[in-house]
């Protein structure tokens, strides 16, 4: 059960790193 909850915590991370790299190449390019 840890190992599940880490897992999404993990993911939830990654998707916000992700959404915060492509809002900043995004405001570059425009």
């Amino acid at each position: 059960m840890d190992y599940q909850v880490s897992k999404i915590s993990l993911t939830e991370i990654e998707k916000y790193v992700t959404n915060a790299l492509l809002n900043m190449i995004l405001s570059r390019i425009i």
